[in-house]
């Protein structure tokens, strides 16, 4: 199947889109009191149109006002280092199906990647931890890194034998479960729930056949930031580096 193309360039987007994102750390100055900002924009790529894809507005609000001051700087070896630990836990991206497939197939979950590190399709446990290191290029010709936790979730419900409700890992609550329940299709689809003491696997509802009514959501959490450059290389100014989002749905 030929793969579709498009660009988006918007700050934030309010509401659900077709899949993929380009994330951005904006030039962000680097000196006593400074601030700089976390912007999100990028690319969509889709095959598909059963994925809808959100980066929350909320995440406008946490991704300004990103103060480096130097005197806070931290010494760990040859580096030093900026703790943006404060700022919490910034939601990346959320996807959903518009819809549920008729019967559970493989590839349903997208493949992404972040960084240009592909993340497992997380079809075990309902979610996956990752650290990131980003390049960060700063005046002067320095350069550092910036180091984040990237967590993705994911949810996964279907209708199984006598009609029954099935849900993934018991229904594990995070933020992906959340954004599933909240479609308006879940409620009149998927009724009489599952209440046995073991739920089929994440990626039983999602690749096994017998499944039908089938839908899915992801959910991308980012926290623990910190900004690294040499002791003896540090921008006088200003730095910038990127975090590139890639959805792929088969």
């Amino acid at each position: 199947m030929k793969m579709k193309k498009r660009l988006l360039m918007v700050a934030i987007l309010t509401s659900f889109s077709a899949p993929s994102v380009h994330a951005a750390v904006a030039e962000a100055p680097l000196h006593s009191a400074g601030a700089g900002e976390l912007t999100i924009s990028g690319t969509i790529v889709n095959s598909k149109t059963d994925w809808s894809w959100e980066i929350p507005a909320a995440s406008a609000a946490a991704t300004v006002d990103w103060d480096v001051d130097k005197r806070e700087g931290v010494i760990d070896g040859n580096n030093t280092v900026y703790d943006f630990t404060s700022k919490g836990t910034i939601t990346g991206l959320n996807g959903v199906m518009v819809e549920p497939t008729p019967k559970a197939r493989p590839g349903i979950l997208p493949v992404i990647e972040i960084g240009g590190q592909k993340l497992g399709n997380v079809q075990s446990a309902g979610s996956e931890e990752y650290n990131l290191k980003l390049p960060v290029k700063g005046d002067n010709n320095t350069s550092g890194f910036l180091e984040m936790s990237a967590t993705i979730y994911t949810a996964a419900t279907a209708r199984g034998g006598n009609n029954q409700t099935f849900v993934a890992n018991n229904g594990a609550d995070n933020s992906a479960r959340s954004l599933l329940k909240k479609q308006p299709y879940y409620s009149t689809t998927y009724t009489s729930p599952h209440d046995e003491p073991i739920a089929p696997a994440m990626w039983e509802v999602l690749t096994n056949t017998s499944f039908a009514q089938v839908s899915a959501a992801v959910s991308i959490e980012l926290e623990q930031f910190k900004l690294i450059f040499a002791t003896n290389s540090q921008p006088s100014s200003t730095w910038a580096a990127s975090l590139p989002i890639v959805v792929t749905v088969i």
